[in-house]
């Protein structure tokens, strides 16, 4: 088995011109949580930023095809309340959210022949208008909240971001400093690519090829100059190559899954009634019953219940020579007595308790009982 690749690592260096400091490589996809080592997660880059300690500067080194918006934000965001001086450094990609994390640094630089991404941010919704109203609405904040981060170097307009965002806008080192999105660029470099770009809609002719290439404008794949590559066939795919070639998809199923299963909770919550503990803790814990199957489980539970209450309250009436019959709801027998034989069987606590249960039982008789009459 080949030994895992460690892609997210952060330790303290020599200290440099006599200044502490430490190098952060975000060599991977951007997401929530950790299903695997080569992913990056909120948790682990908060608890070993803080175990840096006191250092002066941050060498931040990105290498990513991007991944969680949210987990991005907060990247970034704690690189940027950091005191320490942030020099962030793309050595090959930094696209979509990738990006944002660039921008929290007080410098950053590009290789000539490296790549940064912008473009809109894109989710996944299951449900009716009023839900993709929502989802479209949520896309405009965080859209917000990407300009707002790019707006810190580039100095550019919300409108004129927003315009390279929805372009998908792709740049080498020189495009970057010429558009605001970088503070230096470099003499190219071999640059190891093995991202899957064919998840964005117009991903450059040149990130095809590994090898060094002299600073030109991205020239965009929009005619098909290069032929797409032969989509994997889905059968041979592993959860693996799923991880790791899609990386947004992923954060975003596993965002709807779990927005699906608290709708569902909080709908088996709304039908929960006294008597069903059971059923119901067996319904939250096996993950697939929805509230409908389970209201309809409930009915026929309490039908079930309410056929064995009656054939209890006719055993008890038998036991004490009491035929509690189909014609005892036409008057025929008498309300009291098997009142009587209901509190004789032990079952109820108190007499009206009793009587309650035998009236719904035997309404016609409660009422020629409450009417004084008898037939």
């Amino acid at each position: 088995m080949a030994e895992k690749r460690n892609w997210f690592n952060m330790a303290a260096k020599a200290a440099q011109n006599g200044k502490k400091t430490a190098e952060i490589a975000i060599y991977g996809p951007i997401m929530d949580e950790k299903w695997s080592d080569e992913e990056v997660a909120p948790v682990d880059f908060a608890a070993e930023l803080k175990a840096l300690g006191d250092v002066e500067q941050i060498d931040l080194r990105i290498n990513s095809p991007g991944g969680s918006v949210f987990a991005g934000f907060a990247i970034h965001n704690m690189l940027v309340r950091h005191p320490a001086k942030v020099v962030a450094h793309v050595d090959g990609l930094a696209a979509s959210i990738a990006s944002v994390i660039a921008m929290a640094g007080d410098e950053i630089h590009m290789p000539a022949n490296a790549l940064m991404m912008i473009h809109d941010p894109s989710g996944m919704v299951w449900g009716g208008a009023s839900d993709m109203r929502k989802m479209a609405d949520s896309l405009d904040k965080i859209t917000e909240g990407i300009v707002a981060s790019y707006q810190r170097h580039s100095g550019k307009t919300i409108e004129e971001i927003k315009a390279l965002m929805a372009a998908e806008t792709w740049m080498t080192g020189n495009d970057a400093v010429a558009l605001g999105f970088a503070t230096h660029a470099g003499k190219p470099v071999k640059v190891s690519n093995d991202w899957d770009l064919s998840q964005f809609r117009h991903p450059p002719v040149a990130a095809f090829s590994n090898q060094p290439r002299e600073d030109q404008p991205m020239q965009h794949n929009v005619n098909n100059a290069v032929p797409s590559p032969t989509p994997p066939d889905p059968k041979a795919m592993t959860r693996e190559m799923v991880e790791k070639d899609h990386p947004d998809w992923v954060a975003q199923w596993k965002e709807a899954g779990r927005k699906e299963e608290l709708a569902r909770q909080e709908g088996l919550n709304a039908i929960a009634v006294p008597g069903m503990e059971s059923l119901m803790a067996a319904f939250r814990a096996d993950g697939v019953t929805t509230p409908g199957q389970a209201a309809l489980a409930i009915l026929r539970e309490q039908q079930k219940q309410g056929v064995n209450f009656l054939s209890s309250m006719r055993a008890d009436a038998a036991a004490v020579n009491i035929t509690a019959s189909a014609d005892t709801t036409t008057g025929a027998q008498d309300f009291v007595a098997l009142v009587d034989a209901a509190v004789a069987s032990g079952k109820y606590k108190t007499r009206a308790e009793a009587t309650e249960a035998v009236a719904r039982q035997n309404p016609k008789a409660y009422e020629i009982h409450r009417s004084g009459k008898k037939e």
